[in-house]
């Protein structure tokens, strides 16, 4: 995850993107879940690659956060997803 971040690379989000879809051990999903921060981040950041965005926005979607979402969600944030 951490290559992953530094490097914005999408082939590996996209692989990460996928064992958060499939698995179904809840451990490997509150491990992503502690890098929300970051990937929000890198998803608003990241404004001429849009594969990447994709990726990001699908890794988010199979996180199951629930409440946990607003506390990484700020005015720009909400003004990318609109």
């Amino acid at each position: 995850m951490d290559r992953a971040i530094e490097n914005s690379d999408t082939l590996i989000f996209k692989v990460i993107k996928n064992v958060a879809r499939f698995n179904e051990n809840e451990f490997v999903k509150d491990c992503l879940s502690c890098y929300m921060g970051d990937i929000m981040q890198l998803a608003l950041e990241n404004n001429k690659n849009e594969d990447l965005k994709v990726e990001l926005i699908g890794l988010m979607s199979n996180l199951s956060l629930g409440s946990e979402w607003l506390d990484h969600i700020d005015d720009y944030a909400l003004e990318f997803i609109y």
